[in-house]
C-alpha cells in the first residue's frame, strides 16, 4: 500500500505566508514603479521644454540667418552645459536638421514616441516648435534616474526581505503555539485507536479559554465517556464469558450424564431382552416375530450407541482425542455421498487436558456437520497438529461457501458459528473463518495447550 504523503499544517501556514509577501513585494514594487515613473517622467518633460525654450531663444537669431555652422555650436554648448542632454537637434526653416551628432537625426522621424533607446541608455524626447517651419528636439538622458530606481527598488526588496523574515519568525512562534497543541490531541487520538491508552490532556494556560482549549476539553471528556464505556462493555463480556463457560460446562456434563445413563442403563436392559428374546426363539414357538423383535431391539441398540456419541463420545474420555475423532469420521462415512479426509500429525495427547480435547472435539464436529447441513460438499478435510505449544486446526469442505457477513445465513448455523468461536476463546483462543459463494468454506482454528 502506497502511503500518502501529507504536508503538515504548520507547512502550510509557512507556505502561505510567503507566498502572501511575495505577492504584497511584487504588487509594491509594480505600484512604486509606475508611481516613480508617472512622476519623473513629468520631471523629464518640464525640463526638456525649458532647455527647448533656452535654446529657442538662443537659436532665434542662427534660424533666421540660416546660419549652420553657429548652430551646431549652440547645440554643442547645450549639450556640454547640461550633462542630463544627451540630444539636441534643430529643423532649420529649409528642412535640414542639424543635431549634436548626425546619427541622431533620424530621432525627428520617430512618431508617437516619447522614450527611446539610444546607445543602452534611455532617452526621453521633448519637441517644441519654434515656428511655423522650423522645431527643436531635446532628449533628456533617463539613465541617472534608472539607477536612481534600481537603487531604491533593491532597498524595497531589501526592506521586504526582512520583514518577511521577520514576519516568518513571528509566524512560527505563533504557528508553533496553535499547532503543537493540535499535534498532542492527534497523538493522543491515535495513541487510543491503536493501543486503547486513554489519556487527560493539558493545554497551554494562553489557550485554555479559545476554540483550541474548548477542544481538549471536549476531547477529555470523550476519553473519559470512552474509557468509562469500554471497562463497562469488558465487564460485561466478562461476565457473558463466564456465562457462556459455565453453560457449555454444565451442558457438557448432562451429555456425559445422559450419555452414560444411556449406556449403562437403557442401553443394558435392551442388551438383556435381547438375549432372552434370543432364547425364548429357540425354545418356543413365534420364531419369526421374535427374530423381528431382535433386529428391532439390535436396531435401537445401534441408534443409543449414535446418541450417546453425539452427546459425548466414550472414546473421548477413555481413549483420547485422536481415537474419538476417528470414529467420528468413520461413523459419518458410512453410506455417505461425500469423503472426509482425516490428517492428524504430532498430536502430543498428554498435553491435552480434557477441556482442551472437549473444545477441539465440539469445534470439529460442529464445523463438519455444519458442512454436511448447510454446504453441498464433495470433500471434507480435517487436519490437527500440534506447535509450539499450541493445538491447530482446519476444517476445509468444496461446498457451495456462503458471504461471512450475509444475513440470510440460518440462525442455526450462526448460532454454531458464535458456540465454537466462544469456546476457543475461554481456552484463549482463536477461531476464523473464510468463505466465498462457490469456492467452499474453511474454518481454522488454534487453542493454546
Amino acid at each position: 500500500m502506497i502511503k500518502k504523503y501529507r504536508i503538515s499544517l504548520f507547512y502550510k501556514a509557512i507556505l502561505l505566508s510567503l507566498i502572501f509577501i511575495l505577492i504584497s513585494s511584487v504588487a509594491l514594487v509594480l505600484f512604486e514603479y509606475y508611481k516613480f515613473q508617472g512622476r519623473y517622467y513629468k520631471l523629464f518633460e518640464g525640463f526638456g521644454k525649458r532647455k527647448s525654450q533656452e535654446l529657442k531663444m538662443e537659436l532665434a537669431n542662427p534660424l533666421k540667418q540660416n546660419d549652420a555652422k553657429r548652430i551646431q555650436n549652440i547645440l554643442h554648448a547645450t549639450i556640454v552645459g547640461s550633462p542630463f542632454i544627451k540630444v539636441a537637434c534643430v529643423k532649420t526653416q529649409t528642412g535640414s536638421i542639424l543635431c549634436n551628432k548626425n546619427t541622431y537625426r533620424y530621432l525627428f522621424s520617430v512618431q508617437d514616441k516619447k522614450i527611446v533607446k539610444l546607445e543602452n541608455t534611455r532617452i526621453y524626447l521633448t519637441k517644441a516648435n519654434v515656428d511655423n517651419s522650423s522645431s527643436i528636439l531635446i532628449g533628456v538622458s533617463l539613465k541617472d534616474a534608472d539607477l536612481f530606481f534600481l537603487d531604491f527598488l533593491k532597498k524595497i526588496i531589501l526592506l521586504f526581505l526582512f520583514g518577511g523574515f521577520v514576519l516568518i519568525l513571528i509566524s512560527i512562534i505563533f504557528l508553533n503555539t496553535f499547532i503543537k497543541p493540535i499535534k498532542v490531541l492527534r497523538k493522543a487520538i491515535e495513541s487510543i485507536i491503536h493501543n486503547g491508552n486513554y489519556q487527560q490532556l493539558k493545554v497551554n494556560k494562553l489557550l485554555k479559554n479559545d476554540e483550541i482549549g474548548l477542544l481538549f476539553d471536549s476531547f477529555n471528556l470523550m476519553s473519559y465517556n470512552l474509557q468509562r464505556h469500554e471497562e463497562e462493555i469488558k465487564k460485561q463480556q466478562s461476565i457473558i464469558s463466564n456465562l457462556i463457560k459455565r453453560l457449555i460446562s454444565i451442558q457438557e456434563e448432562e451429555k456425559k450424564k445422559i450419555a452414560r445413563e444411556l449406556h449403562d442403563q437403557l442401553s443394558q436392559t435392551l442388551v438383556y431382552v435381547k438375549l432372552q428374546l434370543d432364547i425364548l426363539r429357540r425354545n418356543v414357538g413365534y420364531r419369526n416375530e421374535i427374530s423381528s423383535l431382535s433386529n428391532l431391539i439390535s436396531d435401537e441398540l445401534s441408534n443409543i450407541h449414535d446418541i450417546c456419541f453425539s452427546l459425548r463420545p466414550i472414546t473421548l474420555d477413555t481413549l483420547g482425542l485422536s481415537s474419538a475423532l476417528k470414529n467420528f469420521v468413520g461413523n459419518l462415512q458410512k453410506n455417505a455421498s461425500f469423503n472426509i479426509h482425516l490428517d492428524i500429525t504430532n498430536l502430543d495427547a498428554s498435553t491435552l487436558n480434557s477441556e482442551i480435547s472437549t473444545c477441539v472435539f465440539r469445534v470439529i464436529q460442529e464445523a463438519v456437520m455444519n458442512s454436511i447441513k448447510y454446504a453441498k460438499p464433495h470433500n471434507i478435510y480435517i487436519h490437527l497438529s500440534t506447535h509450539d505449544d499450541q493445538i491447530n486446526g482446519y476444517i476445509k469442505d468444496d461446498g457451495i461457501g456462503f458471504e461471512i457477513n450475509d444475513t440470510e445465513i440460518p440462525k442455526k448455523q450462526h448460532f454454531g458459528i458464535v458456540i465454537m468461536k466462544e469456546r476457543c476463546a475461554i481456552l484463549n483462543g482463536k477461531l476464523n473463518i473464510i468463505s466465498k459463494i462457490d469456492e467452499g468454506t474453511t474454518v481454522s482454528f488454534e487453542v493454546p495447550t
